[in-house]
C-alpha cells in the first residue's frame, strides 16, 4: 500500500491531465499481492469506466516497418518504443512506467527445477527446456533485436561493446515479460486497412494501456471489454452490466487460450482451468471446447518420430503374426494380409507436420495420424500407388480394412503408451496431488509461488494426458467396430494401462466378470 500510494494518485493524474477518463469508483486493489480493480460504489450497466487517448498508449505504431530488406514484427515495434520510453529521464510515460510492478511471474522466472518438475513431457516444458539450452533469448536478441534498437536509436551502440552488457541483456528479458504480460492486441477494422503518409500498414498491437492493464483476467466474472474507436484513436471500456458495489472489474484476456497459452503468455493458469483438472470435469468440451469459463483443454502433442517409433515397436513385435493368424483361424482368411516392414525414408513431409496435436474436441482419429501410420505401413506397392496420384491425407475409413486397422489402432496405441511415459507420473497422481494443493490454497485464501506453478504444471499436464485418454477410446472404439462382424474370439491389442489385457472389442475387462 505504501508503495502504490506514491505512483497510483501519479497516475491518475497523468491519465487525467491527458485528456483521459477513470471512473471515480474505480479503486486500485491487492490480494495476497495481485493488483486488481474494483468498484467502490455500484455502477450501472453502460456507464463509461477508462477512456485512454491515443497519445498515452504506449505502441509501436510510429515506429519503422522495416530495416533494411527485412519486415519487422509489430512486437519488435513495441519493444523499441517501451526501450526508447525507459531510455528518457524525462519521458512522456514516467507516471505509466512507475506504476509497472518490479517483479512478474512468468515461466522466465521458473528455475530449471520446477520446469522439470511440474512441467515434465508437456509441449510447454519441451519447449522451455530447449530455449533455455540453446540461450534462444539471448540468441535472438544478439541477431534481430539489437540491429533494430541500435536502427531506432533506442540503443545508441551495441551493448556487447560495454561492460554493463549482461545489464542490458537483463533488460530486454524484463522488457519481454512487459510485453508478454501487460501487452494487448486488437482486432483489425476496414479503417484499420487504410494506410496514410504515417502509417504504411494495420497496427493491431500490441499496446501497453496505462490503468487498463491493472486490470484482471476472468471469463466467467468479466464485466467490460476493451475497444477502441473505429478511427484507431481512443481506447475505452463501458460496463457491460450492473456491476455490484466492492465488485472486481475483470475482463477477459481471451477465451480460446489454452491453459499452456496462459502460462507461456501471461504467467499463469485460469482458476477455472485449474478447478476443471482438479475435478476431471472434461464434460463439454466436445461441443464447446470449453465449459465453466475454462479455456481449451492443452492439447497433447505426438511427433513424427513417436508415430514411427511407435510403428516400429508394433512391427518387430509378435502383433503383425498374432492378427493373421487371427484372420486365418477366426475370419476364414478373407483379410488380405502382408509382411510390416515400416520403412523410414518414405517422404511423408509433404503431407504430415512434424508434430501432430491431439485436441480433445477431437471426434475422429486425427487424419494426419491416421495418414503417417497408414504410409509407414502399407506394403510397398500400395505406398507407390497412393504418392504418385495427388497424395492427399487419409481419414479413418480406411482402416476399416481388418488387417491394416489392427496395425495402425496398435501403433497408436503404444504411441500413447511411449508418450505418457515422458510425464513421469499417471493422470490419478498428478490429480490428487493438483487436488490437495488446490485445497490448501483455498483454506489459505492464496498460494505460495511455488504451490502455484505446482498447480499450473500440474494443470497443463493433466490436460494433455486427458487428451491422450481420449484419443484412447477413439482407438479401442474403432477397434471394437473391426470385430462388429460376429467375431467373438478376442485379440489381445495390447497398449493397455498396467499391462492389463484389452480386449478387441474395446471394452476393459471388469472384476468379476466372465
Amino acid at each position: 500500500q505504501s508503495e502504490s500510494a506514491r505512483w497510483y494518485p501519479a497516475l491518475i493524474g497523468w491519465i487525467k491531465g491527458n485528456g483521459g477518463f477513470i471512473h471515480e469508483s474505480l479503486v486500485l486493489t491487492n490480494q495476497d499481492g495481485i493488483r486488481g480493480i474494483a468498484c467502490r460504489d455500484a455502477i450501472a450497466k453502460d456507464e463509461l469506466l477508462i477512456r485512454l487517448p491515443a497519445a498515452i498508449a504506449l505502441s509501436g505504431e510510429s515506429m519503422p516497418s522495416t530495416h533494411g530488406s527485412k519486415h519487422v514484427s509489430s512486437w519488435l515495434k513495441c519493444l523499441a518504443a517501451l526501450y526508447q520510453a525507459y531510455k528518457s529521464n524525462d519521458s512522456h510515460y514516467r507516471p505509466y512506467l512507475d506504476s509497472q510492478p518490479s517483479d512478474y511471474e512468468h515461466l522466465f522466472q521458473w528455475t530449471d527445477n520446477e520446469v522439470n518438475e511440474y512441467l515434465r513431457g508437456t509441449t510447454l516444458g519441451t519447449i522451455v527446456k530447449q530455449d533455455r539450452s540453446q540461450n534462444t533469448l539471448e540468441q535472438r536478441f544478439r541477431t534481430s533485436v539489437e540491429p533494430y534498437l541500435i536502427y531506432t536509436g533506442a540503443l545508441s551502440s551495441s551493448p556487447s561493446l560495454h561492460d554493463n552488457a549482461k545489464a542490458i541483456a537483463e533488460q530486454f528479458r524484463q522488457l519481454c515479460m512487459v510485453l508478454s504480460t501487460r501487452g494487448f492486441h486488437m482486432q483489425s477494422t476496414s479503417l484499420d486497412n487504410k494506410t496514410d503518409s504515417r502509417q504504411q500498414e494495420s497496427y493491431s498491437g500490441p499496446f501497453l494501456l496505462p490503468f487498463i492493464d491493472l486490470l484482471n483476467h476472468n471469463p466467467t466474472r468479466a464485466c467490460t471489454t476493451l475497444q477502441r474507436n473505429a478511427d484507431g484513436g481512443t481506447f475505452y471500456m463501458i460496463a457491460e452490466r450492473n456491476i455490484e458495489k466492492g465488485e472486481e472489474i475483470f475482463h477477459s484476456y481471451g477465451n480460446d487460450l489454452s491453459s499452456a497459452q496462459c502460462l507461456q503468455t501471461f504467467g499463469f493458469v485460469p482458476d477455472e482451468s485449474i478447478r476443471r483438472a482438479v475435478a476431471g470435469a472434461w464434460n463439454g468440451v466436445d461441443e464447446t471446447n470449453s465449459n465453466h469459463g475454462a479455456g481449451e483443454v492443452t492439447p497433447a502433442v505426438l511427433s513424427r518420430d513417436d508415430i514411427l517409433s511407435a510403428c516400429r515397436e508394433m512391427a518387430e513385435s509378435d502383433y503383425p503374426m498374432q492378427v493373421r493368424a487371427h484372420i486365418e483361424n477366426h475370419r476364414n482368411g478373407e483379410d488380405e494380409s502382408w509382411h510390416v516392414k515400416v520403412d523410414a525414408s518414405r517422404k511423408l513431409h509433404d503431407l504430415i507436420s512434424s508434430e501432430i496435436p491431439i485436441n480433445y474436441s477431437d471426434a475422429f482419429l486425427p487424419d494426419q495420424l491416421v495418414t503417417l501410420c497408414t504410409l509407414l505401413l502399407l506394403p510397398e506397392d500400395a505406398y507407390n500407388d497412393f504418392m504418385s496420384d495427388s497424395p492427399s491425407l487419409l481419414d479413418s475409413m480406411v482402416l476399416q480394412d481388418y488387417y491394416l486397422g489392427k496395425l495402425v489402432c496398435r501403433s497408436i496405441l503404444t504411441a500413447i503408451d511411449n508418450k505418457k511415459k515422458t510425464y513421469g507420473n499417471n493422470v490419478e497422481s498428478d490429480s490428487d496431488r493438483l487436488r490437495q494443493l488446490y485445497h490448501d490454497k483455498k483454506n489459505r485464501e492464496g498460494g505460495i509461488g511455488a504451490e502455484l506453478r505446482a498447480m499450473y504444471g500440474l494443470t497443463v499436464r493433466i490436460e494433455e494426458m486427458a487428451c491422450l485418454e481420449r484419443l484412447r477410446r477413439h482407438v479401442l472404439e474403432l477397434m471394437d467396430s473391426l470385430d462388429d462382424d460376429g467375431d467373438d474370439d478376442s485379440l489381445d491389442v495390447g497398449g493397455g494401462e498396467s499391462g492389463e489385457a484389452i480386449e478387441c472389442t474395446g471394452k476393459r475387462k471388469r472384476d468379476g466378470d466372465e
